[in-house]
């Protein structure tokens, strides 16, 4: 089973992004170390932060980060996610097998909070009937939340294809500009658009630096196409 355990973000302001998430989503710091920080949830990290305050936050889609996606188990909690919380949303869909509430930390980095509806349809795109996921609200908790997907821009759509063939992942479904990959079944664990996205100057850049994935993996440290470190793990740290 394919999971993808934890992501890491370079960031400039430290404080600000740490208070950020953990009010956001509940999370716990697990561990500080100089200027870096993890953060999760019952002993398992779901982000780190390094901080880096010379970096420069891009002001057009550069080759990177889309946006991570947190996965929530049911709609009851999302629906509970979205009554709490202060963020405003930048967008809501229903794509079928999900149902999406859109947003942006104060970096500027992406951010998807969604929840499975267990239906085995094509994805697409609709509006998000508001009214109806809040009328299906229950108190909010962050237990069993974890990083269900992870979207990228590339100069192409394609970029990923051989990266994601040698993680065991296959097209799963493709819009104009993007390409999404799944494994064991699931919507999809990656996706990638080239909408709008231009080369990145020269330079040190926040943004997603890393992840780790595990499962039919060898254990090793490598590199995808667009310079992010991966963590390869033949067993899941937070999925029995």
């Amino acid at each position: 089973m394919t999971n993808i355990e934890w992501a890491e973000l370079r960031v400039r302001d430290l404080v600000l992004q740490e208070r950020f998430y953990c009010q956001l989503l509940d999370l716990e710091v697990l561990k500080r170390d100089g200027s870096r920080v993890e953060l999760g949830l019952e002993g398992r990290a779901l982000l780190k932060l390094q901080a880096d305050p010379k970096a420069r936050v891009p002001e057009q889609a550069h080759p990177g980060l889309f946006h991570l996606a947190f996965w929530v188990p049911d709609m009851g909690r999302l629906g509970g996610w979205l009554q709490r919380s202060q963020v405003p949303l930048e967008g809501a869909s229903d794509h079928g097998v999900s149902r999406a509430l859109y947003l942006s930390d104060p970096e500027n980095n992406g951010l998807e909070i969604y929840a499975d509806t267990g239906a085995r349809v094509e994805m697409g795109t609709r509006r998000l009937d508001l009214p109806a996921l809040l009328h299906q609200a229950r108190p909010w908790s962050a237990l069993g939340l974890r990083l269900g997907h992870i979207h990228l821009r590339s100069l192409s759509a394609y970029d990923g294809q051989e990266w994601f063939a040698r993680l065991g992942m296959t097209p799963s479904a493709r819009y104009p500009g993007a390409e999404f990959y799944a494994a064991d079944g699931y919507h999809h664990y990656f996706a990638v658009n080239q909408w709008g996205v231009r080369p990145a100057p020269a330079g040190n850049w926040t943004g997603l630096i890393g992840y780790a994935l595990s499962g039919p993996f060898a254990t090793a440290e490598v590199c995808d196409p667009w310079g992010h470190r991966v963590q390869l793990t033949s067993a899941s740290v937070s999925v029995g």
